[in-house]
């Protein structure tokens, strides 16, 4: 069966992200007849060489011919070496996993199987065909090193093709339609590739579109080549040869029928071919079937809630259809469908139950929380005051005075009858300026940009509160009917308006540990494990579990937990000058995405062994995030109740896997362990209130050293035959490094445990190591490093302790990404940036093993993002030019004195103060006026609607302290960072405090807060100083590329 996500062609829905055309299949590079077309350019003829992807095929292949008559080269299936050279060996093998609950509760007798393709190496069925055409095109002499690749993608291919770039050093260009994710976009660029976007509409055979440009590139750059995968055979062939030879394996020839979603339609076609000349009964492409945005993502969402199958929303489109197609088979037959991509490149879209609801895909009411009384109100009830509108002649200079003047931070663009033509933002205009795209002296029309959010004057107030949870406004809009459809705007909403009109909730939530016993348990008390190096496994204090083989159809997804593959580090090694061998142990290949899932399965399944939890039962655990997912995979899976525990710092890809995955979410701030408010003792308190609630508690629980003295060590042991030299490994709970080296210190006693802790951590070893305290350093980094030791991290079997510190760590995790093509998290890059250095008393013919804990899908929005990293100052401003403006001081700014609340105001007003003040947000100080951290509308809002706030409480309790905070010595150029990708900074200044026995103290203060406005208004050029060196290049007169490093002007 095939699933087709679009209406007629070419038409597409406008948030599945599939690619658009069918494969036909000619040769690489070879130009049939008729190719060269001419297009008009400005009244002048010139000739466009290009081929078109829909040409009709030359393929000679026919059902039923044996391969040695098959016009094309065919490769076989390998065996999967225990050490991989590099990561593309990793490409292929997917599991195949069962699918229990969906199946059961579509009715289907027969069983349905999962193929999940995520599990390649760059995480889609994408990784095969990309690799296959490269090595194809090497075989026959088109590409050769130091050539470039160019190839129109939806972003799937791209990253495929990139990471197989990376990995054999090749320069690598990804055109690709605007509408595709950001996430997919900042995967390819961290891998080294260069991005062109061309516009979502423009169909294919245009010189606009990506396949237009892709081509006009290629005739411009030398040796470039496009493998072209909606024509290359190598597409389909890579399915035919891999994927379809797997399945058969897998399923023992047992196949009656298989579903798969057409892109290029590779896959269908190469499995297709294969499964017909094995199975000819088998129902493969006999059937169309159609699918629409709102199943796909609904399968999607219910494939991760229900299974744990953390997929992408066209793996939902194939599971819709194969729901359906699948109805007509019997039990004992079986159904294959093929999830092509994972969740990692749609963090931002269907995960989010806000983003289901506002583009209305999921409906209010499948929302759980009870809702207040004005929710189902209409957005006409409001007391709009007119719109503030700017016509598309008006200058950017103008338009931020007049936002100055009224207080906004944006303002919608019409044209003279009304028609809405775009929003302009002051966050919009400050990156064009900074990109030198505009002037000042430029027409707002310039800025414009489409991608907001609108609501109807129909809608309830309660669709208008979830788009202001995630955006700062929403336009609001009436039609009208002219000579042509048109909106036609009422006016612009934004946050602190939506304040007014719910002064209270009925039936508030009480918050959870309001009414609490303070019985806990402190996760630092000191071990009473009795286990001993060379104590026989009869002995010991511990239940064991030995090490299983994985079968060929896995029954759920939890058996895809463990058997992570060891490869080979190559480039870094070479470039740090290592003699020994350097292996890195990918443990993001996990069910979950982390090593923590190993250590959650093993905890739950001691419980349940144990007796302690039984169906029905909550789990509750203080995480960082990658045991609470690890706890909610399994959840998920055996029906627990989930609740995870939080502090602020961690990454939100975290909290939407976690929330999508079924845990409920509670956030702590950062605090020191033992603080009434951290994340352990709300734990803690939780557990208290809520009956038949246990912590299993990774930070005392003996089942987490034991996952990994069981598993883990296990495999390193297996793979490596049994030689280590080297073990690195970063330490969080310690229960990773402790289960390893214990096993590796019995089986290989001269093997030399290195542990790796953070600036700002006191887990190591002396503890004079530990003088940087965590006021000191920035602790950005997730995962390692804790103020206290924790019960089941053994120092005794660790050789040697190494510090790493933010920067170093995202710079490797950077380079292994980019240079290794191992899409891992911060903390990989901490244990590798520790390796590099303590393996250098290695000798050639040693080995040196590196833990890589985690994916970088949960980082998405941090060390993967160039301007992340230059506001955190772990990586230098990369522009060559800098606007005049660009080193003067933050001081210089004209700033008013600055808004603040005390932490007992109350939210009631708190909203009336920043109302009163015209401002969406303020510090909160203590009365030494030292921060406490920030309020705003947004943040006061989300607690009010999640029912955990009431109007009468302290502002205290929905201050948050993850905000951008900028010195007074700081420059002007940091801030403009900062102000691209948030609403405000706060200006702080040191003050040194004494106390009356003479000792000083430095404390931040606050100065002033400063938004987009006040650098805009600074920066125009009525303010620049006329004498200003000439050498200073103004923001306006820079010639370097519009679209930066990394990408190209279409």
């Amino acid at each position: 069966m095939l699933c087709d996500v679009r209406g007629t062609m070419p038409s597409i829905p406008a948030e599945t992200e599939m690619d658009t055309m069918t494969c036909t299949h000619v040769s690489v590079d070879c130009i049939p007849n008729g190719i060269l077309e001419k297009e008009s350019s400005n009244s002048t003829e010139k000739e466009r060489k290009w081929i078109r992807p829909d040409s009709v095929s030359k393929c000679t292949w026919e059902l039923g011919k044996s391969p040695s008559e098959s016009p094309h080269h065919h490769a076989t299936l390998t065996k999967t070496p225990k050490i991989m050279p590099d990561i593309l060996k990793n490409i292929g093998d997917t599991p195949m996993v069962r699918i229990n609950k969906v199946g059961k509760l579509c009715g289907l007798k027969c069983e349905l199987l999962a193929k999940c393709e995520f599990f390649n190496a760059g995480g889609s069925v994408k990784d095969r065909i990309s690799l296959r055409m490269v090595e194809d095109a090497e075989r026959d002499g088109i590409l050769k090193p130091g050539d470039t690749i160019i190839e129109p993608t939806s972003g799937n291919t791209g990253i495929g093709l990139a990471l197989a770039a990376a990995v054999k050093g090749y320069r690598c260009i990804i055109v690709m339609p605007e509408k595709m994710s950001m996430e997919k976009v900042d995967v390819l660029r961290a891998l080294g590739a260069e991005i062109v976007r061309t516009p979502t509409t423009a169909r294919f055979d245009s010189p606009e579109s990506h396949v237009g440009v892709a081509w006009r590139l290629k005739n411009e750059i030398p040796n470039s080549h496009i493998l072209d995968q909606y024509r290359n055979a190598s597409n389909p062939l890579s399915h035919y040869d891999t994927t379809a030879e797997e399945i058969l394996q897998q399923c023992e020839g047992q196949v009656d029928m298989i579903v798969a979603g057409a892109g290029t339609g590779g896959t269908i076609s190469g499995i297709a071919r294969k499964i017909k000349e094995k199975c000819p009964g088998c129902t493969v492409v006999d059937k169309w079937y159609k699918c629409n945005d709102k199943e796909s993502f609904a399968f999607s969402r219910m494939l991760i809630r229900e299974e744990g199958l953390l997929c992408g929303g066209s793996s939902g489109s194939a599971m819709s259809v194969a729901i359906k197609a699948a109805q007509e088979l019997e039990k004992g037959q079986r159904c294959v469908v093929i999830l092509p991509d994972s969740v990692r490149n749609y963090m931002s879209k269907f995960l989010s139950e806000k983003w289901m609801i506002q583009r209305g895909f999921m409906k209010e009411e499948d929302d759980d929380i009870k809702k207040p009384w004005w929710w189902h109100v209409k957005v006409q009830e409001l007391c709009l005051s007119a719109p503030l509108t700017v016509l598309p002649s008006v200058t950017c200079e103008k338009t931020i005075e007049i936002l100055k003047e009224k207080g906004f931070d944006q303002v919608p663009v019409v044209d003279e009858s009304g028609l809405i033509l775009g929003m302009v933002t002051l966050g919009n205009m400050l990156s064009s300026v900074l990109a030198g795209k505009v002037q000042p002296s430029d027409k707002v029309n310039k800025v414009i940009y489409k991608q907001f959010q609108t609501i109807h004057l129909q809608d309830n107030l309660g669709k208008l509160s979830h788009i202001l949870e995630m955006d700062h406004f929403a336009l609001v809009i009436h039609e009208q009917i002219q000579c042509e459809y048109k909106l036609m705007m009422a006016s612009v909403y934004t946050s602190n308006k939506t304040i007014r009109v719910c002064p209270f909730l009925n039936g508030d939530v009480e918050n959870p540990g309001a009414k609490t016993s303070n019985t806990w348990i402190s996760p630092n008390l000191p071990s009473r494990c009795t286990w001993k190096p060379g104590k026989s496994i009869s002995e010991s204090p511990h239940h064991y579990v030995p090490q299983q083989k994985e079968p060929k159809i896995l029954s759920n997804v939890l058996e895809k937990i463990g058997h992570t593959p060891l490869i080979r580090v190559n480039k870094i090694s070479k470039a740090y000058g290592l003699k020994c061998e350097l292996l890195a142990k990918c443990e993001y290949f996990n069910a979950g995405g982390s090593v923590k899932d190993r250590i959650t399965l093993r905890m739950i399944e001691d419980a349940e062994k144990a007796g302690i939890i039984k169906p029905g039962d909550t789990l509750i655990e203080p995480t960082s995030g990658n045991t609470g997912i690890g706890l909610a995979l399994v959840a998920a899976i055996k029906g627990y109740r989930c609740v995870i525990v939080m502090p602020e710092k961690m990454s939100m890809e975290k909290v939407d896997i976690l929330r999508a995955l079924g845990a409920e979410i509670v956030r702590t701030p950062c605090t020191k362990f033992d603080d009434p408010e951290s994340n352990v003792r709300v734990a803690w308190k939780l557990k208290n209130e809520n009956p038949n609630s246990h912590i299993l508690d990774q930070y005392r629980n003996p089942s987490n050293p034991l996952a990994h003295y069981d598993t883990t060590a296990e495999e390193l042991l297996e793979q490596c035959d049994g030689k280590i030299d080297m073990f690195v490994a970063g330490a969080g709970t310690g229960g990773t490094i402790t289960g390893v080296a214990r096993k590796l210190k019995e089986k290989c006693p001269a093997c030399k445990i290195v542990g790796v802790d953070p600036e700002g951590s006191i887990v190591a070893l002396p503890s004079s190591l530990n003088t940087v305290s965590a006021n000191d350093t920035t602790m950005e980094v997730e995962g390692i490093g804790h103020d206290f030791i924790p019960t089941v991290l053994d120092r005794s079997v660790i050789d040697q302790w190494c510090k790493s510190n933010d920067k170093e760590s995202f710079l490797m995790a950077r380079r292994l990404i980019k240079e290794e093509g191992l899409l891992c998290g911060g903390s990989a890059g901490s244990a590798m940036s520790v390796a590099v250095k303590a393996a250098k008393q290695l000798k050639e013919g040693q080995r040196c093993v590196v833990l890589l804990p985690d994916s970088v899908r949960n980082y998405m929005s941090k060390f993967l993002n160039d301007k992340w990293m230059a506001q955190n100052g772990f990586l230098k401003d990369v522009q060559e030019h800098y606007p005049w403006w660009w080193n003067i001081k933050v001081q210089k700014l004209n700033l008013s004195a600055p808004l603040i609340l005390l932490s007992d105001v109350n939210c009631q007003k708190a909203v009336e103060i920043l109302q009163e003040k015209s401002c969406n947000q303020a510090p909160v100080v203590a009365e030494s006026g030292v921060i406490l951290g920030i309020v705003t509308i947004t943040n006061i809002l989300s607690s009010i609607l999640g029912g955990d706030t009431q109007f009468s409480d302290p502002v205290i309790k929905v201050t948050y302290q993850q905000f951008s905070k900028i010195n007074l010595n700081d420059t002007l150029g940091k801030l403009s960072h900062v102000l691209e990708n948030e609403q405000f900074a706060v200006i702080v200044h040191e003050v040194e405090q004494y106390n009356a026995k003479g000792s000083s103290l430095m404390k931040q203060m606050v100065f002033g807060v400063a938004t987009a406005v006040d650098l805009l208004t600074f920066i125009t050029p009525k303010n620049k100083p006329q004498d200003l060196n000439a050498s200073l290049t103004s923001v306006y007169e820079r010639t370097f590329p519009e679209s930066g490093k990394n990408s190209y002007d279409v």
